[in-house]
């Protein structure tokens, strides 16, 4: 510390010059000299010296110990005190403590060196440690926990800023005290502090943890509390700390939580819907009430359980691969899956399955929301029934007309043979007409009955066309009386299609008729047929009616939407052509201009892709 700046304050001018150069001489910066102890404090603020060499008795108002006091109140500098005599009252009064505060005279330069080191030294450590002392307690501080040291015998030691201000007392309050002033006899009862705090000093091991609430059993802050001991150099617990957590918010956080929980489960245990609960591989975890019901099967039954294995023997594969798609994060659309109940049942049920993402977006288990469709099923059999004999009631005004003309003509025939029985010629004209007649009739009630037929759920291999001009023949005077002109344009040579041909009757009957209420004073309706891409048959069903306003267009296939008046039109053509349709893992389009007429457009798969994909 050689290049120190150094203050010398002495009033005999020789002695300060001497020791300035002496000082000089050693490495040090001697700015300034003062001879009072007004000149010292002014060169002490111009200079802002490393240390002061002051002379104790100084001559004037102001002796040296008196200087120094000003000097110290704005500069943190150490001083040493140079004086012929240390008299007690002197060293008492400059606060002088140790042999390194004060310099006799007459001294030897090594003497004054080794001062100047050692008082600088000491002050640099001095400095270091009360930054260090600040720093610590600057942490102790800010951290958001309260910490208190005690000692053995129970006394509080030190006690941070956070502790003081939630227990809303001051240092005088707390320092010194023992921790049954400071705690209330109850929270030391509840938290057992007193019994912790020996432990540790007795076993030298921390204490974990604990709660400790200000007002225990009742509302109020509650804490997470631990105890670490403070070992000395011998390895001896000297005191313990005291750490204590507010957890109330987390307390509270935590109690919301649960009851969040609580709430969810049980929304998804009172849901009407199966909700299952899987792992990533699709084995069961949760099993609702609504899943119970409907399989009869318990929770524990089915817990650990692969939810393919529930599922009826056709469908197990679907189920799997399904849930294969969605652990590796693959989006599916909803699935039609039965289930197997407990006593054999099978269950239609409609499967919305999604992945669950855990807090790192990985999938950590999958979900399956299932509709039972068991009683949709029988509604919308009972739907298309209803459709169906309205759908009959419209025919039924054709079909008399093309069954009364056979059999008008028949009739005159007959007349005919039993007024002239004679005449061979007008024999054989009368029963060629009587037998077209009888085979026209009987070819409308044919296709009438097999119409009227209940729906067979077998699908067989079928010809569009053929099932087209079935359905053609029965509703061809409704045509006639509509003044509707029939365009057919129907492919010859389609592949057959795998489906259900009273239901597919059904679909185009709706179809021609709607066409028919969308052109009531007469119009165009083509039908055409071709093979289309992806191996589909397509059908269009394209009128010049008055078309379907825009805002229409996404609730046309809505069930009991119509825009027909009061009383004419059920609005459930088309919403049981839809289902129909789907059933038969097709598609229906519709394509319409206000005032100019809509076309209808049904892909069905042909009959080998059909097969494969059951």
């Amino acid at each position: 510390m050689a290049s120190a700046q150094i203050l010398i304050v002495e009033d005999e001018i020789i002695v300060a010059e001497n020791i300035r150069s002496r000082l000089i001489g050693l490495g040090y910066t001697v700015p300034a000299v003062a001879s009072s102890g007004e000149e010292a404090i002014q060169r002490a603020a111009e200079t802002q010296p490393d240390l002061v060499l002051v002379d104790i008795e100084l001559k004037g108002p102001m002796d040296g110990v008196e200087a120094v006091e000003q000097i110290r109140a704005s500069l943190d500098i150490p001083v040493i005190y140079l004086t012929a005599y240390a008299d007690e009252d002197t060293l008492r009064r400059a606060k002088i403590t140790g042999p390194s505060g004060y310099i006799l005279k007459p001294f030897e330069l090594r003497e004054l060196h080794i001062a100047i080191e050692v008082a600088l030294f000491k002050h640099e450590m001095e400095r270091k440690l009360r930054s260090r002392e600040r720093f610590i307690t600057r942490i102790l501080e800010s951290i958001p926990s309260s910490l208190l040291t005690i000692d053995r015998k129970f006394r509080v030691v030190s006690a941070n800023r956070n502790f003081l201000v939630k227990a809303r007392r001051s240092e005088s309050e707390t320092i010194r005290r023992r921790i049954d002033e400071v705690f209330s006899p109850a929270v030391l009862a509840s938290s057992k502090l007193e019994e912790r705090i020996t432990k540790v000093f007795e076993t030298g091991e921390p204490f974990g943890g604990g709660q400790m609430e200000r007002l225990p059993r009742l509302p109020g802050r509650v804490y997470f509390y631990r105890i670490s001991p403070l070992k000395d150099e011998k390895g001896e617990v000297e005191n313990v700390v005291v750490l204590m957590d507010d957890v109330t918010e987390q307390k509270r956080l935590s109690e919301d939580v649960r009851r969040a929980e609580r709430h969810l489960a049980s929304v998804v245990d009172s849901a009407n819907d199966l909700v299952v609960s899987m792992d990533s591989e699709g084995s069961i975890l949760t099993w609702n009430r609504a899943a119970e019901r409907i399989s009869g099967l318990e929770s524990d039954e089915v817990k650990g359980k692969h939810l393919a294995s529930l599922c009826v023997e056709e469908h197990q594969q679907d189920m799997r691969s399904l849930l294969v798609r969605l652990a590796k994060g693959q989006f599916t659309e909803k699935n039609e899956v039965s289930l197997r109940t407990k006593d054999g049942k099978e269950v239609p049920i409609a499967w919305a399955c999604s992945s669950m993402l855990d807090d790192e977006r990985r999938i950590g288990g999958l979900v399956a929301v299932g509709r039972d469709l068991a009683e949709r099923k029988l509604l919308e059999a009972q739907l298309i029934k209803s459709a169906k004999l309205t759908s009959l009631g419209v025919m039924a005004g054709g079909i008399a007309h093309e069954i009364r003309n056979p059999l008008a003509i028949s009739s005159a025939a007959a007349q005919l043979l039993l007024e002239s029985p004679g005449d061979e010629k007008l024999r054989d004209e009368a029963s060629r007409k009587i037998w077209s007649g009888i085979q026209r009739a009987s070819y409308i009630i044919e296709n009438l009955l097999r119409f009227a037929r209940p729906p067979q759920e077998r699908m067989t291999s079928m010809d569009i066309s053929e099932s087209l001009e079935e359905t053609l023949s029965l509703l061809a005077n409704q045509l006639r009386v509509q003044h509707i002109e029939l365009r057919k344009d129907l492919a010859p040579g389609l592949p057959p299609v795998i489906g259900n041909k009273t239901l597919l009757q059904q679909v185009f009957s709706n179809m021609i008729l709607n066409a028919c209420n969308a052109m009531p004073d007469g119009g165009s309706l083509t039908i055409a047929t071709s093979a289309g891409s992806d191996d589909q048959v397509q059908i269009e069903f394209a009128d010049t009616g008055c078309g379907i306003p825009k805002e229409d267009l996404s609730n046309i296939f809505d069930p009991f939407f119509t825009t027909m008046p009061v009383g004419e039109g059920t609005g459930l053509g088309l919403s049981i052509s839809y289902s129909i349709i789907k059933e038969h893992q097709g598609t229906v389009d519709v394509e319409s201009k206000l005032g100019m007429g809509s076309t209808f457009t049904i892909r069905l798969p042909i009959g080998t892709d059909q097969e494969r994909r059951r």
